[in-house]
C-alpha cells in the first residue's frame, strides 16, 4: 500500500479478508495497524525500505498468513457490521432527530 495518508485503511482489512497481509508507509490509519503488529510499515518516503520488506515478506509464508489472519480477526472484532452498524443507526437517528436553531 502506497498511501501517503489514510486515516482509516480499508484496503488492508479487505485485502487480510482475502489472505493478504499489507505492507506500507507508516502514515495515518496503517501506522496504527503497524503498532498493532496488524500491518508490516516504513517511515515514508522510504521505497527501498518498502521494496525490501514486500521482499522479506514474501519469502515467509507463515509469517504472510498469521499477519493476514491477526488483521482479519482484528476486523471482524471491531470492524463489522454487528460492531458498528447498531453505533452508526444511533448516530443518524441523533442527527435526523435534532433540531436545527
Amino acid at each position: 500500500m502506497t498511501s501517503r495518508e489514510d486515516p482509516q485503511p480499508l484496503v488492508p482489512l479487505e485485502a487480510a479478508a482475502q489472505g493478504t497481509p499489507t505492507v506500507g508507509f507508516a502514515v495515518g490509519g496503517i501506522a496504527e495497524l503497524g503498532e498493532r503488529g496488524l500491518a508490516l510499515t516504513v517511515p515514508f518516503p522510504d521505497t527501498v525500505a518498502l521494496a525490501r520488506t514486500i521482499g522479506e515478506l514474501l519469502d515467509d509464508g507463515n509469517h504472510r498468513e498469521q499477519l493476514a489472519a491477526d488483521t482479519l480477526a482484528y476486523a471482524r472484532s471491531n470492524h463489522s457490521i454487528e460492531r458498528l452498524g447498531a453505533r452508526f443507526v444511533e448516530l443518524v437517528t441523533q442527527l435526523t432527530e435534532s433540531r436545527w436553531p
